[in-house]
């Protein structure tokens, strides 16, 4: 499924979507977030939306599989349950700049 599916979703179960809405994605990406603007019939915006990838930069080991997590929860205790990231140092520094990095920015 695809950020702007995601976003009909997400709105229609809330009970905010509405038929002549427009979802556009904003063209100046940067950074470690992806923004899409809902637009209404006058084409007036009415949402922003922001989907943010907290562990963009983080490099993860080949052994570890993410695919299937639904939160960055489960990905930190999958990447601090194997074996090579947390030999690592310098890995989980980086980890942990990152995650940090993002967390001030979302907030």
């Amino acid at each position: 499924m695809g950020y702007i599916e995601e976003i009909q979703l997400l709105m229609k179960k809330n009970a905010i979507w509405d038929d002549n809405f427009q979802i556009k994605p904003n063209k100046n990406i940067r950074g470690q977030s992806v923004s899409y603007f809902i637009y209404n019939s006058l084409n007036e915006t009415k949402y922003i939306v922001k989907f943010f990838d907290f562990l963009k930069d983080v490099t993860i080991p080949d052994d570890v599989n993410i695919e299937g997590c639904d939160s960055v929860e489960e990905i930190i205790d999958i990447l601090f349950s194997s074996e090579d990231f947390m030999d690592d140092i310098d890995r989980i520094s980086e980890f942990i700049y990152y995650r940090k990095r993002s967390f001030i920015r979302y907030i």
